[in-house]
């Protein structure tokens, strides 16, 4: 299939609105774990560390970040 000049702009154009709107979605969605700063979007680790709830990638992570900090 050959798009027109136009054709092309248009999906092009379709394209990055979609991108913008799945982006956005996923967004607002992302975690960080709170030892190594890695984006997370499923199975985060949660832990309450001084009566804070923290994300972290895996309990690992956690024990790393609760070594570094006087409980």
């Amino acid at each position: 299939i050959r798009f027109t000049e136009a054709g092309e702009a248009f999906t092009e154009q379709i394209f990055l609105r979609f991108n913008n709107l799945i982006e956005t979605a996923i967004q607002s969605k992302i975690k960080i774990c709170a030892s190594c700063g890695v984006k997370l979007y499923e199975n985060v680790h949660i832990e309450k560390i001084r009566g804070q709830e923290l994300n972290f990638c895996c309990k690992h992570c956690a024990k790393a970040y609760k070594s570094t900090i006087s409980v």
